[in-house]
């Protein structure tokens, strides 16, 4: 009999299928914090939210030095930057229209359908998929790329009769995620492209996931009083001590040649609570990314370039505050004998005696003076930040330099071509949208077997 480590993990069943899949979420998160991955992850959704690894918070003013002699600023450009960049790509949203294939009238007509169908799940307040595709956009513009994960769920929608046992069977209905990519597993060996199963990690309330797998109701609910078994997730795993959430885990294997018929599996380390093959038509899970990291299992972004110049900046803002507030009051230099009450002066004012052969007369002495290389240091980094993110000063509404006296058709200009180097970005939303929009229409032709009814506007 093959050895566990000699079978393909996704072909075994029982305990060792379980184990298999928790060392695959083990061996992810360890390979992540391990390479550096999971810092650059934090330092780009840290820089995001206004918080730096080193303590700075664009929120509020933080004490540095030694002794907190020191005050520390952020100031987030980087937020203002992405979220310029995700106006951009999702403002002009194209109308989805699906494809007949034929040009009978039925299929013409059953396309048509398909069409709204797409717009309602995407613009109805009770599902609003748009949301989650924007979502997706955002983080992939933070962490290089982001997944959306499409379920049909039996126990959505209205009641249509009671089964056997007198409780409701529902119509069923289509329900999205968004998924980050630290918590979606995945083989590092295999590059983006080519990868055949995911293992997607979320918590979810540990009653609502009792509600729904009842015969496992005893290891759910105690679940989060022991150890896990599997290692805490490398960004968000702050201890909380008084929650009802618990991690859980969803294998997506699509059918290969070694899985035939693919699988499909939630579990929590503590037991495997669905297994079955792979049920969808099509892939249900839809993956958005700025642009892809070469022959690697990961995406790229180059906003990531934007991290080292917010540190810098960053810091000369410190130097400009620390400067500022610390020699800012003033201080006043006189002679010895000068006559001068240090009562009449106002409180945090500095007078210093100095020996007449130094200073013949009172001066107030200007310690607050900041080079100018260092404003104009920032003004490059500006510059630069909107080089490399491709939104320049006109797209801010803030026209600087030059460009304060340049004609309307020169502002036209380069406002087109800041577009035309975010149009990746726009490219990938597309896509997103296009590959989401046909899994709605596979999933409801699949499950969707109660009587729905739809507006179809002409």
């Amino acid at each position: 009999m093959a050895k566990h480590e000699d079978r393909y993990f996704a072909t075994l069943q029982g305990q060792e299928f379980l184990d298999a899949c928790c060392t695959k979420v083990n061996t992810y998160r360890n390979y992540v914090a391990r390479s550096g991955h999971a810092m650059l992850w934090s330092t780009a959704l840290g820089a995001f939210y206004g918080a730096s690894n080193d303590g700075k918070n664009s929120w509020r003013v933080t004490p540095g030095g030694e002794y907190g002699e020191l005050v520390q600023h952020k100031v987030n450009d980087f937020a203002s930057l992405l979220r310029h960049q995700l106006v951009l790509a999702v403002q002009e949203r194209p109308a989805g229209i699906a494809k007949a294939v034929n040009t009978d009238t039925k299929t013409l007509r059953d396309s048509r359908i398909a069409t709204q169908l797409v717009e309602y799940y995407l613009s109805d307040p009770m599902h609003h998929f748009e949301t989650d595709y924007v979502e997706a956009l955002s983080l992939a513009l933070c962490s290089a790329e982001a997944f959306i994960i499409q379920d049909w769920n039996t126990s959505l929608g209205e009641v249509v009769r009671p089964d056997e046992m007198g409780q409701d069977i529902k119509a069923g209905d289509l329900q999205q995620q968004v998924c980050s990519t630290w918590n979606a597993t995945r083989d590092i060996g295999a590059p983006s492209a080519e990868q055949p199963w995911y293992i997607f990690s979320r918590r979810v309330n540990k009653f609502d996931l009792a509600a729904k797998y009842p015969a496992f109701e005893e290891e759910i609910i105690t679940f989060g009083k022991q150890n896990s078994g599997i290692r805490k997730p490398v960004l968000f795993s702050q201890q909380v001590d008084e929650t009802d959430f618990i991690e859980v885990h969803k294998l997506i294997h699509l059918p290969t040649d070694a899985c035939p018929k693919g699988r499909y599996s939630e579990f929590i380390p503590a037991e495997m609570l669905l297994d079955t093959p792979y049920p969808y038509p099509s892939k249900n899970f839809h993956r958005v990314s700025d642009r892809e990291m070469v022959e690697t299992a990961f995406g790229h972004t180059s906003n990531y370039d934007l991290l080292s110049l917010e540190q810098v900046t960053d810091s000369l803002h410190s130097i400009v505050l620390n400067n500022q507030s610390t020699f800012g009051v003033g201080t006043i230099v006189g002679p010895k004998g000068a006559g001068v009450a240090h009562q009449e002066f106002a409180k945090g004012l500095r007078y210093l005696e100095v020996d007449p052969n130094f200073v013949d007369k009172i001066k107030v002495l200007n310690f607050t003076a900041t080079p100018l290389e260092v404003f104009n240091y920032l003004t490059m980094l500006g510059t630069k930040k909107g080089e490399l993110s491709g939104i320049n000063s006109i797209l801010r509404g803030d026209p600087q330099g030059m460009l304060k006296g340049a004609s309307g058709s020169a502002m036209a200009l380069l406002q087109s071509q800041a577009i035309q180097f975010n149009s990746g970005i726009q490219k990938s939303f597309y896509r997103l949208l296009s590959s989401g929009g046909t899994g709605i229409i596979e999933m409801l032709r699949k499950f969707a077997d109660e009587p729905r009814v739809v507006r179809i506007d002409r």
